[in-house]
């Protein structure tokens, strides 16, 4: 008579089609500023990259990243910054146990030799994977880059915090996390991890029969001589009819009657478990309104940024 409500498929489906990354800002907030060591030589017309170029190159690579994980739902979204090569990322996402992060490989042809390029980079990089504000994106690359130096070849520090995949992104370029302090050790030789908040999703187990007052007082009428519900369910065996005939309608009526007993009990027990289930699904609905807003908004604001361009 009790029931046992499963809910775990549903909730896993809505849980990874409403999952999404979110940038650990209270990690980075602890972040201690750092006076990095840039290259002060004259830069030729040749090499020579505007603010918007610069940023274009992170934004192209946040971009990518994106589409795979909405779009293509691939499961490790992974750009390798053709056709130049010079920056690549790699999103990895939270373990059981550990936060996931994104990865930024800098590598050998890349010619940022200033904070000023590799802050616009890593912006850039911010504004489109997670569909922030420009400016909010300026703030959140500083303190990305001051605790990528705050932890730099600290792979002990990653392996602990950060789920394995992590440190094995772009691992066969190089084995160095972080970023160094002086832009002579940035190309070819640095990961910039940006943290995630790390957010466990686990598969509910089956609720446990529900006991309800009105299903327990229904059992101990059936139970206990003299209540009304046993003397309707235990009829005198001496009061029989006379006849076939009545004695066959007198089982019925009797039948019929410990039926309608327990589909009361039966309807006590659901009236109880229906709010719940009504709440589990006025969340669900709730949450997917959540996500076609969100879209909406993004297709609303793509159209805008194309219109200016």
């Amino acid at each position: 008579m009790y029931k046992k409500l499963t809910l775990g498929l549903p909730l896993v489906f809505f849980a990874g089609m409403l999952s999404a990354v979110e940038i650990d800002t209270k990690l980075l907030d602890e972040a201690k500023k750092v006076r990095f060591i840039e290259d002060k030589s004259p830069v030729s017309r040749l090499e020579y990259s505007t603010g918007k170029q610069i940023r274009d190159t992170g934004r192209t690579l946040g971009k990518e990243i994106r589409y795979q994980e909405q779009t293509q739902k691939k499961s490790a979204p992974y750009v390798n910054g053709a056709p130049s090569y010079k920056y690549k990322a790699m999103r990895v996402y939270s373990s059981d146990t550990k936060a996931g992060a994104d990865v930024i490989y800098i590598s050998k042809p890349a010619g940022v030799t200033t904070t000023k390029g590799l802050f616009r980079i890593v912006s850039g990089y911010i504004e489109t994977a997670y569909d922030i504000p420009m400016e909010q994106a300026d703030k959140i690359a500083v303190k990305v880059c001051w605790w990528n130096n705050n932890h730099y070849d600290e792979n002990d520090y990653f392996a602990a915090n950060f789920n394995p995949d992590v440190l094995a992104a772009f691992s066969n370029e190089t084995a160095v996390t972080g970023l160094a302090a002086s832009y002579k050790y940035w190309p070819g030789k640095t990961r910039i991890v940006i943290p995630f908040v790390f957010v466990k999703q686990e598969v509910p187990a089956a609720a446990e029969p529900v006991h309800t007052p009105q299903a327990e007082s229904a059992e101990e009428q059936k139970s206990t001589p003299g209540t009304k519900l046993y003397e309707e369910q235990n009829v005198n065996p001496g009061a029989k009819l006379s006849g076939e005939k009545s004695n066959n309608q007198g089982t019925a009526v009797s039948a019929e009657t410990s039926e309608s007993a327990e589909a009361a009990a039966d309807s006590e027990v659901k009236k109880q478990e229906m709010p719940v289930n009504y709440r589990i699904l006025f969340g669900i609905l709730i949450a997917a309104a959540v996500l076609l807003v969100m879209l909406l908004i993004k297709v609303i604001r793509d159209m805008h940024k194309h219109s200016q361009q």
